[in-house]
Formats: structure tokens, C-alpha cells, sequence
């Protein structure tokens, strides 16, 4: 769980991005969620595609695919530009 963070809004983050976070610490611990989300929601497609025809996997996966999308481009990106120290390796 996050703690002595910093409230953060939500419209702050979908109008600038996740960029305005300065503190190292609350970064790496957005970068972990974020990581940590990812993987569960690789997982949830093969959930859905062990258990659902493949018309209902196609769509999951590419509301998925949004999902991840949007993540990255507006908090990973961001947050990875101010603190490119904490990237993980192999994250392009």
C-alpha cells in the first residue's frame, strides 16, 4: 500500500501526466503499482482466454490493451522521464 504520499488528483494525472511527482520514493512506488497492475492484467487475458469464446477474448484483450496503453503513455512515460534512474531494465 502507498503510505506518506502526497495526495494525488486524479484530474492532475490525466490532463499533465504523472510527471508532477518530484519525490523519488512515491515514484518508485507508482512504478511498482503500475508494473504490478500490468501483470495482473496479463494475466486476466489468459483468464479470459482459457475460459471464453474467441470473439469475447478479442475484445477483453483489446480493452486490455487500452488499459495498458493509457497507462503507460500517461503515467510510466512520464514518471520515467522525471526519474529515469528508477526504469526497470529492459522497459523500453
Amino acid at each position: 500500500m502507498l503510505t506518506n504520499v502526497k495526495e494525488i488528483k486524479a484530474i492532475d494525472v490525466f490532463t499533465t501526466g504523472i510527471s508532477m511527482v518530484n519525490d523519488k520514493d512515491t515514484a518508485i512506488l507508482i512504478s511498482d503499482l503500475m508494473l504490478r497492475f500490468g501483470k495482473e492484467l496479463d494475466e486476466s487475458v489468459a483468464v479470459v482466454q482459457s475460459r471464453c469464446d474467441e470473439n469475447e477474448f478479442k475484445a477483453y484483450r483489446e480493452a486490455v490493451g487500452f488499459i495498458m496503453g493509457e497507462m503507460l503513455i500517461k503515467i510510466m512515460n512520464p514518471l520515467y522521464e522525471k526519474h529515469p534512474e528508477i526504469k526497470p531494465k529492459g522497459l523500453k
